[in-house]
């Protein structure tokens, strides 16, 4: 190595424009700048997760790779969307968009990595939850919502598909795919999965989107007590069908209070639903979520302690730090977000979960039909 390359950034930094090693594994697709790839954490129509190594501060992230030459007007339009939307979010309960990186075929977003699996694998493997382990869960969930509201956003595809685990004790909402600015205009394009989709949706009207995202809270959290959907069907026709019946199968273990929430925020008319301040406030959730509505303050200017970090780090941070909070499109950056996002981690302890116990034994005749539209 060349004399002179003293801090880990300039040894790096060094090796990305010297080592023939780290210059084949940038054209194997092993190396992103500072990001060591791992193992694909998943895969879709034009776009693959790995799991990735920030080689500056040693934090695990998962890398989104986009392929560009596959993606048509919608889907780059969508694209733009998510990471607008991604960029205004700081909150404990919401993934974190670290970085980007761009070339003339692929787009790279460097995310927060949730490696313990989501929500809706949870259920599946240990059944139905018991009421203690679904408040604290659920209530989490709702604090990430809250936020992404007070900060204009819509998340629009909200299911237990996309609330990943990042440890046994705090959940995160993910997957900002169809997420979009919330502004006093209707939507129109229709998003998500159909069993977690609002009336409004399927019946292809124009909606606006925080309505549709408690639509989903309420089926959630649905799923979460009964292991099941509100509204199952085998084909999108019979989801739609029993959707704008409003009426689903309550099991009687799931207590009065989880009901009459779940009645709330299932109702048809969107105006009908509460907002998620009250659902915040609702009374099945007294005592629990104000542990998880008091997240840290970021601020608009750069963390002090973050700064001398990057500098022991030999990151060259410059004498304006604006770029640091406002463009993801530098290492620079990226590494100010992680270790402020590490910072952010240690200061803030999410509510414990109560472990799950053994699911009861499902008994007959222990089911009640409930109307979304009369349960008040």
């Amino acid at each position: 190595m060349a004399s002179g390359v003293g801090t880990l950034y300039d040894r790096l930094l060094h090796d990305l424009e010297h080592s023939s090693k780290v210059k084949q594994e940038v054209v194997t697709g092993r190396r992103i700048g500072f990001y060591r790839l791992k193992s694909q954490l998943g895969a879709g129509n034009f776009a693959q997760v790995k799991l990735g190594l920030h080689l500056l501060t040693n934090e695990k992230v998962a890398v989104k790779i986009i392929d560009k030459t596959r993606l048509d007007d919608v889907a780059t339009q969508l694209l733009s969307r998510e990471i607008s939307c991604m960029e205004k979010l700081c909150h404990q309960n919401l993934i974190k968009l670290f970085e980007v990186h761009e070339s003339f075929t692929r787009l790279c977003l460097v995310m927060e990595c949730a490696a313990e699996g989501n929500l809706q694998s949870r259920v599946e493997d240990n059944g139905p939850f018991p009421e203690p382990q679904a408040k604290a869960v659920f209530s989490q969930i709702a604090a990430g919502v809250a936020h992404m509201h007070a900060s204009g956003v819509t998340h629009r595809d909200l299911k237990p598909e996309n609330v990943f685990y990042v440890s046994s004790t705090q959940v995160k909402i993910g997957d900002f795919g169809f997420s979009t600015a919330v502004t006093d205009e209707a939507l129109s394009t229709f998003c998500g999965s159909p069993v977690f989709a609002a009336p409004e949706l399927l019946q292809e009207q124009s909606y606006m989107g925080p309505p549709v995202d408690m639509w989903a809270l309420g089926a959630t959290l649905y799923y979460m007590v009964t292991g099941n959907v509100p509204f199952p069907g085998s084909s999108v026709l019979q989801v739609k069908e029993k959707v704008l019946s409003g009426s689903y199968i309550t099991p009687s273990r799931v207590g009065p209070l989880c009901q009459q929430l779940v009645a709330k925020l299932l109702r048809m008319e969107p105006s009908g639903r509460p907002s998620i301040s009250a659902t915040l406030q609702d009374p099945w959730l007294e005592g629990v979520t104000q542990r998880v509505t008091e997240t840290p303050v970021v601020g608009d200017k750069a963390d002090s302690e973050v700064v001398e970090q990057m500098m022991s780090l030999g990151v060259p941070v410059g004498g304006d730090f604006s770029g640091l909070l406002t463009e993801p499109r530098s290492p620079t950056a990226g590494t100010y977000r992680i270790l402020l996002h590490q910072k952010l981690q240690q200061s803030s302890e999410p509510p414990p979960l109560p472990p799950i116990p053994p699911s009861p034994p499902q008994t007959t005749g222990t089911r009640r039909k409930s109307s979304v539209c009369i349960i008040l």
